[in-house]
């Protein structure tokens, strides 16, 4: 049995709802935290530029099979679901990105003793020759990259990077409590 929309929510021609005037804020009105934050944002962006351009296609890859390549090498035997965990990438790309490396024979299984579902892998004797064509590469993304800073500040941008890093995956721990 269908109702009868009552009048009041019968469909009326109504006029189009006016946005609001949007207040501009200006950049310089952002603290310095925020600014370094938006500044972070646009960097992991852009970063993917000279990455694919000039790492992932050199090597006949996709941007997720390098960055799982990189994962893996770092890390020893890792399961895929870690792998997306700690790059923050979707499962389906890092599960898309495992089947191509394995067809090619660069990563391996390792076995898991009480969890089948687990299913490390690890950079096989091919792939660790793949990665070792990579890693000049790498050097010359980086060398570009941070040509031109002074040696204090290069100095210490891995290790703040590095405490970055922590913070968020300890954040990604908190929210999962």
């Amino acid at each position: 049995m269908t109702q009868t929309p009552s009048p009041s929510r019968r469909s009326k021609k109504q006029a189009p709802m006016q946005a609001p005037p949007q207040a501009k804020v200006h950049p310089a009105a952002l603290s310095t935290n925020v600014q370094a934050l938006l500044h972070l944002l646009k960097f992991a962006s852009l970063i993917n530029r000279p990455m694919q351009s000039d790492l992932a296609e050199k090597h006949q890859l996709t941007i997720h099979e390098v960055r799982v390549m990189m994962c893996v090498s770092g890390e020893g035997p890792i399961g895929g679901q870690s792998i997306a965990d700690m790059m923050a990438m979707p499962p389906m790309n890092v599960s898309r990105a495992l089947a191509s490396l394995s067809q090619r024979g660069w990563t391996e299984p390792v076995p898991e003793a009480g969890n089948r579902r687990l299913r490390p892998v690890r950079l096989s004797a091919a792939g660790w020759e793949v990665y070792r064509h990579m890693v000049p590469d790498m050097a010359d993304i980086a060398d570009r990259l941070l040509q031109g800073m002074d040696v204090a500040a290069e100095d210490g941008l891995a290790p703040t990077i590095a405490v970055l890093v922590k913070r968020l995956e300890q954040w990604r721990e908190v929210d999962r409590a």
